[in-house]
């Protein structure tokens, strides 16, 4: 997983299934905080994963994605 890391040019995460609301932190604020220090962006509650609605994200192909104000885009190549 380390070596991963070491080579990715960001990060995406869907939304989560279940959110504790207790804590005095949220999901993505502890996400971002793990990260920080691979200096790379990362993208939080994007509509993949768990929750719907959600796009599927196909294993293996290699995805452009496209992150500004909020919005986003999501380009997937097959090779």
């Amino acid at each position: 997983m380390q070596i991963i890391l070491n080579i990715a040019i960001g990060i995406i995460f869907g939304r989560p299934l279940m959110i504790r609301t207790d804590y005095d932190i949220t999901f993505n604020e502890t996400v971002i905080d793990a990260l920080k220090e691979l200096k790379v962006p990362i993208i939080c509650d994007v509509d993949i994963g768990h929750v719907s609605p959600q796009m599927n994200m196909v294993n293996g192909a290699i995805v452009k994605i496209i992150s500004e104000d909020g919005k986003g885009k999501v380009e997937t190549y097959f090779k």
